[in-house]
């Protein structure tokens, strides 16, 4: 054993140079049951039934493996107050089934038609196996991108290097929704008061849904965000503006509301933010600035109020579609909380068990609690929930920090912050404690960034040096 922990420590270099190319191969690989999905064959390969666990599987092992070899390479100490907290969470999964239910019958009636439907469903060992081992490979994430691949990022080059496949990725994929979806931008630009509704258009590329496409824009937005700010090239800096801009346009009109009010969002913090920081140094110039936007918003309110055919497409494609998407979404908390009786009320249903639960109390109609915090409430309990609260505050006390070093970078990754706690407010995902490729650009900016550059400063490293 000696022998190997040797070796890998006297190839510190190899897997230096490794990380960027093994970070964007593992974005690839995770997102393409996301974008491959329209794909024949390698769509059905990584997207569906047991292929795709083992795919999956595969490239966790791969992802801790490296982290590893990473830890052993740079001899870096394990952070043993969040290992006992994650193996705290971890023992909790373990312990569900002895206090969860393992044959489940719910009923629902349908109060339309006024039938009662009765569903049954048996919840296995493997069932209970594959939700722990989950669980694992996403702490397993989170433990890397928070404690041992800040490690790795050297310089300001490193970040753009990782972000770029990104934005390559989404440019790519608005050529081709202009190529082979102009029929559904035409049913767009043709709307007529009344004729249809946001889900009549499907602009989705090559994604298996327009939420999965915009979710991957606002994604591109944010890394375009993160180039233009650190980089320090006059014409980078035009070219990822108009790649905001660009992927902008494309999540308005792919109508996923979660990626334009989240975008939306992003650009107003981050605004507020660097406004708060320089306005002192700059006041004439940073006053124009602001009466100028205020009176490009108030024109552009004005235009969609003045012009008929655009309030009501405003109204029916994004008000009216997004209060009846709140109201179903309220309906399914509403049965979260109800289901949340017992033993599982501190310990959780798994993450398995949890959506079944969903699904049948639903009436067969939904399975994901389009919410992050109480998804993780439902799967772990108040312990998984207090864990998981203590990781944000942790990861924003760095970002505040990072004030005093960079303050550029602080603000895009508290306002990034911010927009993703406005996101999991609507949608499950989970910051930090997943693999996801939905929310890769999260982790790397929020987590991972801002770790590094707090460790850097610290240690006047090379990133140091590089932001200096």
């Amino acid at each position: 054993m000696m022998k190997l922990i040797n070796f890998i420590r006297n190839k510190r270099q190899l897997f230096e140079k490794m990380f960027i190319p093994f970070i964007i191969a593992y974005f690839i690989l995770v997102s393409l049951p996301y974008f491959a999905y329209s794909v024949p064959i390698l769509g059905d390969f990584v997207s569906k039934g047991t292929t795709q666990l083992i795919y999956r599987g595969m490239i966790a092992l791969i992802f801790v493996l490296y982290a590893v070899c990473i830890s052993i390479s740079y001899r870096i100490r394990p952070n043993y107050p969040w290992i006992i907290l994650f193996s705290i969470l971890l023992t909790t999964s373990m312990l569900v089934p002895l206090f969860s239910p393992t044959f489940l019958v719910t009923s629902y009636t349908d109060p339309q038609f006024l039938y009662t439907t009765i569903s049954s469903i048996q919840i296995g060992m493997e069932d209970n196996i594959s939700s722990t081992v989950s669980l694992f490979f996403d702490l397993s994430f989170a433990y890397c991108f928070l404690f041992i691949f800040p490690y790795c990022v050297r310089s300001r080059k490193h970040l753009i290097y990782i972000l770029l496949p990104v934005i390559f990725l989404m440019l790519a994929e608005c050529t081709y929704s202009i190529i082979f979806e102009r029929a559904e931008y035409m049913k767009l630009l043709s709307y007529t008061d009344g004729g249809y509704s946001g889900y009549d258009i499907i602009i989705q590329a090559t994604f298996g849904s327009k939420n999965d496409f915009g979710d991957f824009l606002l994604q591109a937005i944010i890394a375009s965000s993160v180039c233009f700010i650190i980089t320090r090239q006059k014409y980078h800096k035009i070219i990822y503006g108009i790649c905001v801009g660009l992927f902008f346009i494309f999540s308005i009109l792919s109508l996923c509301k979660t990626a334009v009010i989240g975008a939306v969002l992003l650009f107003f913090v981050g605004f507020v933010f660097w406004i708060a920081f320089s306005y002192k140094k700059h006041p004439i110039r940073n006053s124009i600035i602001i009466g100028s936007l205020v009176v490009v918003c108030a024109a552009g309110i004005f235009v969609v109020l003045a012009v008929p055919k655009l309030n009501s497409m405003m109204n029916s494609l994004f008000i009216n579609a997004s209060i009846k998407t709140f109201e179903e979404r309220t309906e399914l908390w509403n049965l979260a909380f109800y289901m949340m009786r017992g033993p599982s009320l501190f310990f959780g249903y798994s993450k398995t068990l949890a959506n079944y639960n969903l699904y049948y109390m639903s009436g067969e109609t939904n399975r994901w609690f389009h919410n992050g915090f109480i998804y993780i409430y439902c799967s772990y309990g108040i312990i998984g929930l207090s864990i998981y609260l203590l990781l944000l505050s942790y990861i924003f006390l760095v970002m505040v920090r990072n004030i005093k070093f960079n303050k550029n970078v602080a603000v895009v990754s508290i306002a990034i912050f911010i927009s993703f706690l406005v996101l999991t407010m609507a949608e499950q995902v989970i910051l930090g404690i997943s693999g996801s490729a939905s929310i890769f650009i999260y982790n790397f900016a929020v987590v991972l960034t801002p770790i590094a550059l707090a460790k850097s400063y610290e240690k006047k490293g090379e990133l140091y040096e590089s932001f200096s």
